[in-house]
């Protein structure tokens, strides 16, 4: 039917709820690994505390990455690697992830919407406090069907759980700029 199933959740972590308000409880940072490094969170290969969604939304971004694109963005998400390297750079210099990473291997990007490039690059982003959240990736234009890039919280009629909501919402206005960054290079 082409549906996609997840499998596989022996070594999930399930959040403690407030029992009050029914929110999830972050305070608790995790710090256990499994699976392969080629879908680690660079916070997690790190060795730190991570927050287990932030960390899954990287996961996520280089299995969407690898199904848009037949390979994968980094080997792994250390400075072991040259493409993280060279990707944690890129990101530094305000550049989009998927349009610099194609740049290293001289390719072009053809056929794949600028909303799916503006979730991906969201996703990958290796500083886990810009990266898109769980409830942002969900009500994403290029998921949705939607061309409303405006703020995802307020859609559900529920407040986020995932912790506090930036009051400067920076990772929206990055990504509105990279969007920009990648029409331009569509057009070259």
């Amino acid at each position: 039917s082409g549906a996609v199933k997840l499998i596989d959740f022996g070594m999930a972590y399930e959040y403690p709820r407030n029992p009050l308000t029914g929110d999830i409880d972050l305070s608790e940072l995790l710090s256990g690994a499994c699976g392969s490094r080629a879908y680690a969170a660079p916070e997690v290969l790190a060795g730190r505390g991570y927050n287990g969604f932030a960390a899954d939304m990287w996961s996520c971004g280089v299995i969407m990455f690898g199904i848009l694109f037949s390979f994968f963005p980094v080997t792994e998400a250390t400075h072991a690697d040259w493409r993280f390297a060279k990707l944690v750079r890129a990101q530094l210099a305000g550049h989009a992830s998927v349009q610099s990473i194609f740049s290293w291997y001289k390719r072009r990007l053809h056929t794949v919407s600028i909303l799916a490039l503006d979730l991906v690059d969201s996703l990958l982003q290796t500083d886990a406090r810009i990266r898109a959240r769980v409830v942002e990736a969900c009500w994403h234009p290029w998921l949705t069907g939607s061309q409303d890039s405006g703020s995802p919280s307020g859609r559900s009629g529920r407040k986020t759980t995932e912790g506090p909501a930036d009051p400067a919402q920076p990772r929206l206005l990055i990504r509105r700029a990279k969007v920009e960054e990648l029409k331009k290079a569509a057009t070259m």
